[in-house]
């Protein structure tokens, strides 16, 4: 315990003395990583080795100080491998407030592997109120992997209502990629209400995605009657993707219709 003990705040030292500028980064002209930096990324890997809650001020500060983005996305890995609370609070700071947009990406890719409730709701408001477009599809991933009534709660409130249309399709997108029963359901009845044209585009495609017995008789009525015929041609080209007798038989009725 006592060995433990003393290589943790060995480690600790050295963290700190490097992130607080003891030491120069130095890059070579090819852009390698200097050996400074690679000290100071074995440090971080041994302390996600060691004691986590003891690591946080340690990671802490590296992501206040330190300047080099792969360092600082070392940290934010580290922080998602201790987990807690307190890691989830420190990851919810960057993904709302830091300066760099890739720090806020990986900050809320690793909030949406983080399980329960509070994870979700700190994606959920922070979706709300985005207005970066990569950064709310990134958030809408994440929502999606959370395998629970209330993400797909928000994903389905998404492909309804959001005000961006790539939000919705990216929402629709992961609608058609989930395993949940009411997927299906979602999905036809957002075919009925009038969305604009690529995102009733995303909904064909999503369709297409679901399990056969459930897309395909979808995909039939699609092309057989929606009102708009630029619709029906996409359902009959993903019906065309099948090679089941369903699929077969709609299109040779299709095709001989008059």
């Amino acid at each position: 315990m006592e060995k433990r003990m003393n290589r943790f705040w060995v480690i600790l030292c050295v963290v700190l003395m490097l992130t607080m500028g003891g030491m120069a980064q130095e890059k070579s002209k090819e852009g390698a990583v200097s050996d400074e930096e690679e000290l100071r990324e074995a440090a971080l890997n041994a302390l996600m080795q060691m004691d986590g809650e003891r690591a946080l001020p340690v990671i802490e500060k590296v992501l206040q100080k330190e300047t080099n983005p792969k360092l600082r996305k070392k940290a934010i890995f580290a922080l998602s491998q201790v987990g807690g609370e307190k890691a989830l609070t420190m990851l919810q700071n960057l993904a709302e407030n830091d300066k760099d947009n890739e720090i806020r990406a990986q900050a809320i890719f690793w909030i949406g592997q983080m399980e329960g409730e509070r994870s979700l709701k700190i994606l959920s408001d922070l979706v709300d109120k985005m207005n970066d477009e990569e950064l709310k599809e990134k958030l809408i991933f994440s929502i999606s992997q959370h395998n629970s009534e209330q993400a797909f709660q928000k994903l389905t409130a998404i492909a309804r209502t959001d005000k961006d249309e790539k939000a919705r399709s990216k929402a629709i997108f992961w609608i058609g990629q989930s395993t949940r029963s009411e997927a299906a359901t979602v999905l036809e009845s957002l075919m009925s209400e009038n969305a604009p044209q690529k995102v009733l585009e995303q909904i064909v495609f999503a369709i297409s995605q679901l399990e056969s017995e459930k897309g395909l008789p979808m995909l039939v009525r699609i092309a057989k009657t929606h009102k708009n015929y630029e619709i029906r041609k996409k359902a009959i080209f993903w019906l065309g993707q099948s090679e089941s007798a369903q699929a077969v038989k709609a299109l040779e009725e299709i095709a001989n219709e008059k």
